[in-house]
């Protein structure tokens, strides 16, 4: 099974990872944003992008 990355609360709504996410897993939900599970492929170009670091990655 694929990582899983989730997005912290240091997420300053940017809007990298929404842009580089490859399978568009990364959306908007009540103003902050979630990880679709089922579409993350784990190739973390998220946690990559994001100058913050807000987005983690999850043990499997």
């Amino acid at each position: 099974m694929s990582p899983s990355v989730t997005v912290t609360d240091r997420c300053v709504g940017c809007g990298g990872c929404l842009l580089t996410c490859p399978t568009h897993a990364i959306r908007p939900v009540g103003g902050t944003l979630h990880v679709v599970d089922e579409l993350c492929t784990g190739c973390l170009e998220c946690l990559e992008i994001c100058p913050v670091d807000a987005i983690e990655e999850q043990p499997t």
